[in-house]
């Protein structure tokens, strides 16, 4: 949970509109299986790629557009 909503505000913020009192308009696309990549999809309709790191409580997310 808290990854998908790390990759949503990466992805966000890389557009420079953050989630703009929207989360759920952005859509996790796509989640790979070792948690490291992820696809979120604007309410815009861009895909986005969002790079992750997680360690123990901590979450860090990264956009690449």
């Amino acid at each position: 949970l808290l990854t998908g909503w790390c990759a949503k505000e990466a992805a966000a913020k890389a557009l420079g509109q953050g989630l703009t009192g929207r989360p759920r308009a952005f859509v996790l696309q796509s989640l790979s299986a070792d948690g490291a990549q992820a696809t979120v999809l604007t309410p815009e309709g861009i895909a986005v790629q969002v790079a992750l790191v997680r360690q123990a409580d901590r979450s860090m997310a990264l956009a690449r557009c």
